[in-house]
């Protein structure tokens, strides 16, 4: 993710956008496509890089976490970011949804969510963002949640290789009354 982002240049190869090489003049760019969240990601007290901060929407964003309880936005810093791992990762989701980029990169994301929160990253807000007309790159090893993509690709043996998406898990249908 970090050579698709251009973070870390290829040694050899080119990389293209719409049969556009991306060069040195033109690589700061082509960062500003992406909004991302690595497996090694730094949280800061603030939101840098944001011109005007709306701490209304910043607000709305922290109750779509589902972690308004936890923390808030204030004197344009995070009343805390002492938080767990997971809870860490929603809040640099806020962030990410502040910059408001046409890529996201969630690598991982979803990995140390409770298993509500979880489901409604993989099942709601990835679909609402889907639905706003952004280009998502997520990265997971959880295979419950592969079904929600659109294209699966596999990192294997250092090759990369597109498969198939598995169908959707079957959801039990639940009647009332008795069969005969």
């Amino acid at each position: 993710m970090k050579l698709l982002t251009q973070l870390y240049r290829p040694t050899e190869g080119k990389l293209k956008v719409d049969d556009l090489t991306v060069t040195d003049s033109s690589v700061q760019s082509y960062r500003h496509l992406y909004s991302c969240i690595f497996t090694d990601f730094h949280l800061f007290d603030k939101l840098y890089g944001l011109q005007q901060v709306d701490a209304e929407k910043v607000r709305e964003l922290l109750k779509l976490m589902r972690i308004d309880h936890k923390t808030d936005y204030q004197n344009n810093a995070w009343v805390t970011t002492d938080l767990s791992t997971g809870q860490r990762k929603r809040l640099a989701m806020v962030t990410a949804y502040m910059e408001d980029k046409p890529i996201y990169i969630f690598d991982e994301v979803a990995a140390d969510q409770d298993p509500q929160f979880k489901q409604y990253f993989y099942h709601t807000l990835l679909q609402e963002l889907k639905d706003a007309g952004k280009t998502l790159i997520v990265v997971s090893h959880d295979d419950h949640y592969f079904h929600v993509g659109d294209r699966i690709w596999k990192m294997d043996e250092g090759k990369l290789r597109e498969q198939a998406p598995p169908p959707a898990p079957h959801k039990p249908i639940h009647t009332q009354g008795e069969c005969s």
